[in-house]
């Protein structure tokens, strides 16, 4: 049994002084599928085309000339989805491409020109789509306000959400989960101008042939010209960035045995941190920057290594290279142009401390054999 419900102001002749050439197309094949279109404005396009069994799909456009396309197939069937696309302004685009059972997608756009700017053509190949799953019981969610935010979503796989909320203009995200991707969490909030996001979980380069199970990414960006890079491949990792201000920089890759664990919070402008856990296991790093100009490197190949990072003031610079186990370092620098380079080798258990204030300061502790213990404390 099929149930269309087409809004009145879609389709009735006395409705034509409030919508013209508004156009709805509905394509279904199955049984219990619903599909509601409802659009007021001027040349709107709407297109909805199920094949398979108990699907919900639902279409909202307000404004002039919003595109919206949904399509819930796949080699045989699809069922259970479950789809809801709402637009209000002018030139919002939105494409829905679904293969898999009971996978839950909701896009909400507002303003003008979301997912419709230069970055639309030319995602994964030209494909346009802002939301792609191929796979089973996977969440969806994209909320854009303001003018040419770009959101897109691409899930093959099982059990993955993916969220991206973003406020303002000409914001960019990505969340994706590849290969047999299984039980990941992505999300991506944004709000001001020019931010990029780029959430990968992913199994690619050495780790092409694993599959990414259970990592979770979290990106938080406010202010204008932030950029974020997660790279996940593996298992159980987690990151969290928080990047506040302008200019802001930060790259964690987690490629590593899993549960990793990264923190990165930046405030100011013009930080930089780069964060990579590789063919290790449980390594932890944390880095704060505040201020403007400083940069923080943390290198973590071994298991159960910590790295904590505060940097305050401009130009410092931190290096951390672990590659040993249950090793400790830990950074703290206030003031101005400090450089810090901590190298850690060996059986583990090592610990360095590093304190520097005021202006200048140079330290370089390393670190090869067992049970060592170092700490520096400069200032003038």
């Amino acid at each position: 049994m099929k149930k269309v419900v087409l809004s009145a102001l879609a389709l009735a002749m006395g409705s034509f002084m409030m919508a013209q050439d508004n156009d709805s197309k509905v394509t279904q094949n199955g049984d219990a599928n619903k599909a509601t279109v409802n659009q007021a404005g001027t040349t709107h396009r709407s297109v909805v085309r199920v094949f398979g069994d108990e699907n919900q799909s639902s279409a909202f456009q307000r404004g002039n000339s919003n595109n919206q396309v949904t399509e819930i197939a796949g080699l045989g069937s699809s069922d259970g989805n479950k789809t809801s696309v709402e637009q209000r302004g002018t030139t919002n685009n939105a494409t829905l491409d679904i293969a898999g059972d009971g996978n839950t997608v909701s896009v909400d756009q507002r303003g003008n020109s979301n997912n419709n700017g230069p970055n639309s053509g030319s995602v994964w190949s030209g494909d346009p789509n802002a939301v792609e799953i191929t796979g089973n019981d996977n969440r969806a969610t994209l909320k854009q306000n303001g003018h040419l935010n770009e959101g897109f979503v691409l899930t093959q796989g099982d059990g993955n959400i993916a969220k991206i909320t973003q406020m303002g203009d000409e914001n960019l995200s990505y969340v994706t989960a590849t290969g047999d991707a299984t039980g990941n969490r992505g999300e991506s909030f944004q709000d001001g101008a020019s931010n990029k996001s780029f959430i990968n979980q992913t199994a690619t380069g050495i780790f092409a042939d694993s599959r990414p199970d259970g990592n979770t990414a979290f990106v938080r960006q406010v202010g204008t010209s932030n950029e974020s890079t997660v790279e996940q491949s593996r298992y159980m990792a987690y990151a969290n960035v928080d990047q506040g201000g302008t200019g802001h920089m930060s790259e964690v890759v987690q490629e590593s045995w899993g549960d990793d664990r990264a923190y990165v919070e930046q405030r100011g402008q013009n930080q930089d941190s780069y964060i990579e856990q590789v063919s290790g296991l449980g390594n932890r790093a944390d880095v704060t920057q505040r201020g403007d100009g400083n940069e923080s490197d943390v290198i973590q190949g071994g298991e159960y290594d910590k790295a904590v990072v505060f940097q305050s003031g401009s130009g410092s610079v931190s290096m951390i290279d672990q590659d040993t186990n249950a090793s400790k370092a830990n950074v703290n620098q206030q003031g101005m142009n400090h450089d810090s380079m901590i190298l850690q080798r060996g059986a583990g258990m090592n610990q360095a401390n590093v304190t520097q204030t005021g202006m200048g300061q140079i330290s370089t502790i390393n670190q090869n054999g067992m049970s060592n213990v170092a700490t520096v404390i400069q200032s003038n």
